[in-house]
């Protein structure tokens, strides 16, 4: 859970393992802007790195998008995103809601995508 919530500066980071890319973000994400910017670099590395899978460990991470933002950010993945890409996004409890929105969003163009709240349950769905 993050603390100082208004004070926490938005960075992510990525690492190759051997099965999937991890790209593990904390801090807060306020605009729009900033998310699509963040979805893009990721998305771009996916695509350079020819990546069949990607874990986004957001669990450290605060939103305060709308859910306007979810479905624009939604719909930038779909067309961003390789039909081979099984992506798996753990998240706080706090962020759940507008996650899950983005989740729906993002399953209903048929993207292999899936929303979790335990790392350790969504790299086994990842994997398998």
């Amino acid at each position: 859970m993050l603390r100082d919530k208004e004070q926490l500066a938005f960075s992510y980071s990525i690492k190759m393992t051997p099965d999937f890319m991890l790209v593990t973000a904390e801090g807060v994400l306020n605009d729009s802007e900033q998310m699509t910017t963040y979805f893009k670099e990721v998305l771009q590395s996916v695509s350079d790195n020819k990546i069949t899978k990607l874990l986004l460990d957001e669990r450290n991470t605060y939103r305060s998008l709308t859910v306007l933002d979810a479905y624009r950010t939604g719909k930038l993945f779909i067309d961003e995103t390789s039909p081979r890409l099984k992506s798996a996004m753990v998240c706080s409890e706090e962020n759940q809601v507008h996650d899950g929105f983005f989740e729906t969003v993002v399953r209903n163009r048929s993207i292999n995508f899936k929303l979790f709240t335990d790392i350790g349950t969504a790299v086994e769905w990842l994997i398998n």
